[in-house]
């Protein structure tokens, strides 16, 4: 029988998604980028952006969590979204990143593999839904999420499963399901070599978006759950 940890409603405070924005996340910086808790608990992401493709990340971090000691090397991410009507057209890229850093690096000076880079984002110009691969960089996965699923002021939603395997120091992204399109990640853009950090354990989430032109990018998000197994976790199946 499979052994599993659940963890959820990781939008129900916004106080602990931190704020970050520099060269190396987002060319150019958003002026402001925050997450704010709305009265119906969700969870409000702002982009306020004074350049083109202005961005930044909001992120929440905590230990890795184990079993009995023991790493659980398959999860699913699941959370629900809404794009705001107000903002939609100048919403460039919506990124959703997973970051799970398996072994802590020997100093801050020396950095290791040890990231499995569950990174995806949605190219709102290109229409593709893209992955990141090792070198660092976006990569298109084959997924072109149709109008159905992308409409704003409608609640959506987004389920992924991942594994990762902590000897051969390599990561893949089993599948996506946006609402009720299930995409099974194709064999290429699996078993991708984990990202080198100087990064200690942790499991690192991070929300993130750009904007066209100056001015705002709305976001909202609800229902943030991830499951950690010892055993494959199946996708979900389409109604």
């Amino acid at each position: 029988m499979a052994k599993s940890l659940v963890e959820d409603g990781l939008f129900r405070d916004a106080s602990a998604w931190k704020s970050n924005a520099s060269d190396s996340i987002n060319k150019p910086q958003s002026k402001v980028f925050v997450a704010t808790q709305m009265p119906s608990g969700s969870m409000l992401v702002e982009n306020g952006l004074d350049q083109p493709y202005g961005g930044a990340l909001v992120s929440l971090t905590h230990d890795l969590d184990t079993l009995n000691g023991q790493l659980l090397r398959y999860c699913s991410w699941r959370f629900q979204f809404r794009f705001p009507p107000e903002t939609y057209a100048n919403l460039a890229r919506f990124e959703n990143d997973i970051k799970i850093c398996v072994k802590t690096r020997p100093n801050a000076q020396t950095e290791i593999r040890n990231v499995a880079n569950f990174s995806t984002q949605w190219n709102c110009e290109t229409g593709a839904f893209q992955i990141d691969h090792d070198p660092p960089g976006w990569v298109d996965s084959g997924y072109v999420p149709s109008a159905n699923v992308i409409t704003p002021d409608e609640w959506h939603s987004l389920h992924f499963t991942y594994s990762y395997d902590d000897v051969a120091l390599t990561f893949s992204i089993e599948s996506v399901q946006w609402d009720n399109e299930l995409y099974i990640m194709p064999d290429e853009h699996k078993n991708i070599p984990m990202q080198e950090t100087n990064w200690e354990k942790c499991c690192k989430y991070q929300l993130q978006n750009e904007g066209y032109k100056p001015g705002t990018v709305l976001v909202e998000y609800d229902d943030g759950v991830m499951k950690w197994s010892d055993e494959p976790i199946p996708p979900e199946v389409p109604e």
